[in-house]
């Protein structure tokens, strides 16, 4: 069962195309840009995948934008040798919409 997100924040990291079959941008999204501290984790990357949403993205998001995303929440189990069951798994949002929070676009 697919879990739909918006998720508020600022770009960390502006979208960096990825080539293959299609057209994927990506980008990181920082929820909670105003929290400071060693070790604090809470960055999340965001994948814009699809013509419109991913040439929408790397037009518009600029490293420090603050922005709202919409899109469904991904799993991903993690190969390899983990440190704990908490970090066996990959989470990032598979955008369907990229906005400013203050554009008529935002759900």
């Amino acid at each position: 069962m697919p879990i739909r997100v918006v998720a508020t924040g600022r770009v960390t990291e502006a979208p960096s195309r990825l080539l293959g079959e299609d057209v994927w941008e990506v980008f990181v999204l920082d929820p909670f840009p105003d929290v400071e501290g060693a070790r604090l984790a809470h960055a999340c990357e965001v994948v814009c995948r699809g013509q419109h949403v991913a040439a929408s993205a790397l037009e518009s998001v600029k490293r420090g934008d603050r922005v709202v995303v919409s899109g469904e929440l991904v799993m991903e189990r993690v190969d390899g040798p983990i440190e704990d069951d908490l970090s066996a798994v990959r989470i990032w949002i598979k955008a369907t919409s990229v906005a400013s929070p203050h554009s008529s676009d935002t759900p």
